[in-house]
């Protein structure tokens, strides 16, 4: 019985959403990389600025560039 119950909490515990930090790492480099951890709890809000976009993963994010000037090619 008792191994059934630690087998239903360590499924359930794999169900939770990932981890996250308190805030962005701003300053220095991380010391213990975990790959379910979100490095990006503070995401950017785009409010008035156009042309651009920001996409978040756990461990990185890319910004693309729509239109840097006129006639130039979008690039990340």
């Amino acid at each position: 019985m008792k191994s059934y119950i630690v087998l239903l909490i360590v499924f359930f515990a794999g169900l939770l959403p990932a981890a996250a930090q308190e805030g962005n790492l701003i300053d220095g480099c991380v010391r213990d990389y975990a790959a379910d951890l979100d490095y990006f709890p503070d995401k950017a809000e785009i409010v008035d600025a156009v042309n651009f976009s920001v996409e978040y993963f756990r461990h990185y994010k890319v910004v693309t560039v729509a239109d840097a000037f006129d006639g130039a090619p979008g690039f990340n």
